[in-house]
């Protein structure tokens, strides 16, 4: 689906590796999470190369995981792309 492939998909509540399985499938390179991502969670979007970000809540957020950056935990304000 090439329309997927550049959409982003935000989730209100706890993103299961079964749920971001069938993200993957559809080809979704970014996943942003309000709550924290489980481990297992943590290594699907690792092994697939999706971006990550979890905690997202006002101002204060981190990314778990992005493409081309292995497991960092930054606040996103500041810009690291």
């Amino acid at each position: 689906m090439e329309i997927a492939s550049k959409g982003i998909v935000f989730i209100s509540g706890r993103l299961t590796s079964e749920m971001l399985t069938k993200l993957i499938r559809l080809g979704i390179p970014v996943v942003v999470l309000e709550s924290t991502p489980t481990t297992a969670t943590i290594r699907l979007a690792r092994e697939y190369n999706i971006t990550l970000l979890g905690y997202v809540r006002g101002e204060r957020d981190h990314l778990f995981l992005s493409r081309g950056i292995d497991m960092l935990k930054i606040n996103t304000n500041i810009y690291a792309y």
